[in-house]
């Protein structure tokens, strides 16, 4: 049988990727924080499903965990580790409490560090395991290749990701451990709805009028958003065969974004603005900036 890790699978791309990976004959060890919330997924999944209490915020707790999985996978290695937990916070750098961008990187920058550096011996580079080594499947973003406003915290975060990603690719080859990322446009998760609930931290500032709309720009982006089935098929695939790309990018308007990404800076910058007027025009009947 082969065995995966996945992080973050309480909700979104997490729980999904574990629902398909278990029905295509897969043994999923997912993370979950709260005990209900292992207890649910124990229920719903069944014996093709094991907890691992942990936040990866918590190296001890990752260190626990890979030890569980390490004996239970009886000297075989884990076909991959699926790092999908992370966070996304909103609101303008200038306001942005440092506690908080602390915390986004903790969670989807050390957090990953942590998690790999735990169960890599699990996925080939521990002499005394056999079998086939395994993969590492980064769940990244878009914004680890272009920036939208308001989103730098979390923009920052993926763009480091996007740093990790390479330096442990190569770094990992040694071992025959592939690395790869997804660079996912917006998908059908519920990071965003959480997103929707955040403090802006604008209140009082020159940004407040623009992220009172915080809402309706998330509801925009769900509306083209990715069904998650799409990413969960991805990892499968990912996992099953020998060779892939390095890099999957993947939105629903890929040709898009990709002319977007091409262009100057400050061509972006100057599309961006004019559609954050447009939106406070339509809502306030004046401008933003």
């Amino acid at each position: 049988m082969k065995h995966v890790v996945i992080t973050g699978v309480s909700t979104g791309i997490g729980y999904d990727a574990t629902r398909y990976l278990i029905k295509n004959g897969y043994k999923v060890y997912g993370s979950v924080r709260k005990p209900t919330d292992a207890h649910l997924l124990k229920k719903t999944f069944g014996d093709l499903f094991t907890p691992l209490h942990f936040d990866v915020k918590n190296t001890e707790a990752i260190q626990r965990a890979a030890e569980k999985v390490r004996k239970e996978i009886n000297g075989n290695f884990l076909t991959g580790l699926i790092n999908n937990a992370g966070t996304a916070f909103f609101g303008p750098l200038l306001h942005f409490p440092i506690e908080r961008l602390k915390d986004q990187f903790d969670v989807n920058v050390l957090g990953i560090v942590r998690v790999c550096q735990a169960f890599a011996p699990l996925l080939g580079n521990d002499q005394n395991n056999s079998g086939k080594v395994g993969k590492i499947v980064n769940i990244s973003s878009v914004s680890g290749r272009v920036v939208n406003p308001f989103l730098g915290a979390y923009c920052a975060s993926k763009f480091a990701l996007e740093a990790l990603n390479d330096a442990l690719r190569i770094e990992l080859k040694i071992y025959g451990i592939d690395v790869i990322c997804l660079q996912l446009g917006p998908v059908k998760s519920e990071i965003w709805n959480k997103a929707k609930l955040a403090e802006s931290h604008a209140e009082g500032t020159d940004y407040e009028e623009m992220l009172e709309l915080k809402d309706k720009l998330i509801a925009h982006n769900e509306k083209r958003a990715l069904k998650v089935e799409v990413i969960s098929k991805k990892i499968y695939n990912i996992l099953e065969n020998k060779k892939t790309r390095s890099r999957h990018l993947m939105t629903n308007q890929k040709i898009l974004f990709r002319i977007f990404e091409m262009l100057p800076a400050r061509t972006r910058d100057l599309i961006i603005h004019k559609k954050l007027n447009r939106l406070v025009a339509k809502n306030k009947n004046h401008g933003f900036i």
